[in-house]
């Protein structure tokens, strides 16, 4: 199977399984519940050469999005048959290498450590954490390292401490169970200095 304009995936374990069942509900799912890490089974002659067949690719949830209506499963537009999806690269946000290198499809970068406002700590040593519900830490302009980056951000480095937009990340969870988080280049209001 070959695509002239797409990457395709074989999926085999779409959806995260809690307690042994997968949870959906009726029309939404999130990053959550999809696995969104999946093995490539057809590189586009256009992306020869920067990734192969194997790789792991990191897509967008909707990918793999189902809906249950009546109780009949209605599949993602993204299904071709069987296991096998077709993934737009506008869909795709980048793929892990065998050798754990990365390759971004766009001016991306992925950010570790805790987003957000810090911990407060009192003169008295006392820890005021931030108690918020997780919509309302974000309205804070959110500072994050840089874990891995596109080639194309020439001016920001891999480990450099960097201020975002509020609301510009998306959580990722990658499969040794980290979460980090996906930022557009665009979404980066400047680096501090070291």
């Amino acid at each position: 199977m070959r695509s002239t304009r797409y990457i395709i995936i074989e999926a085999e374990e779409t959806h995260k399984k809690k307690d042994g069942s997968i949870e959906i509900l009726e029309r939404f799912e999130n990053q959550e519940k999809v696995n969104q890490f999946q093995k490539i089974v057809s590189v586009p002659k256009r992306f020869e050469g920067k990734f192969e067949e194997g790789d792991l690719i990191c897509i967008h949830f909707n990918v793999l999005r189902y809906e249950r209506k009546n109780g009949v499963k209605t599949m993602s537009p993204n299904y071709i048959k069987d296991n096998f999806y077709y993934i737009p690269d506008h869909q795709a946000h980048f793929v892990v290498k065998k050798d754990g290198s990365l390759f971004f499809f766009k001016q991306d970068c992925l950010i570790e450590g805790r987003i957000g406002r810090e911990e407060v700590i009192t003169s008295f040593g006392i820890i005021l954490p931030d108690l918020r519900k997780e919509n309302e830490k974000k309205a804070d302009i959110m500072d994050g390292i840089i874990y891995a980056k596109g080639d194309d951000m020439d001016d920001v480095e891999v480990g450099d401490k960097v201020c975002m937009n509020k609301y510009s990340d998306y959580s990722i969870v990658f499969p040794d169970g980290k979460t980090r988080w996906l930022v557009g280049y665009n979404s980066l209001l400047f680096a501090y200095d070291q």
